[in-house]
């Protein structure tokens, strides 16, 4: 007989989620749904970056080295990347003009941006299922 897993992933994911919301305050590596990341700020965990330069490239950085990019350099100024609440993560120009984004888009609800400690950026989302309790 096969173990029902729905349970206790569903706690581990809601741990998760409630440690990352109420570190939020002071993490400096996570962005939250409607935040913003402007020209010179710079998520970090460790030695790992995520900024947005003033030439308005994106850029992950291990120790200053440029590990990934979003070679949109030239796109403007006064470029700004925002964690929009439909769960896409995109980079502006300062016209307002995307410049790329994940296309992540899945509707309204609220994501986190995750700069984790083994470098990889995760974004993450709703709750797969839910009990429908919740009070107006």
């Amino acid at each position: 007989m096969a173990a029902n897993r729905g349970p206790s992933a569903l706690l581990l994911l809601s741990s998760l989620l409630l440690y990352l919301l109420s570190l939020s305050s002071a993490a400096t590596n996570i962005l939250l749904s409607g935040q913003t990341l402007c020209s010179g700020q710079s998520p970090t965990e460790g030695k790992y970056a995520v900024t947005v330069r003033p030439e308005c490239d994106l850029v992950l950085t291990d120790n200053g080295n440029v590990v990934v990019e979003t070679n949109t350099a030239g796109g403007g100024t006064n470029c700004f990347a925002t964690l929009q609440n439909d769960g896409n993560f995109v980079l502006y120009s300062g016209t307002g003009t995307a410049l790329w984004s994940t296309n992540t888009a899945r509707g309204f609800s609220y994501y986190i941006l995750v700069l984790q400690p083994d470098r990889n950026i995760v974004l993450y989302g709703p709750a797969y299922w839910q009990t429908n309790t919740k009070v107006a």
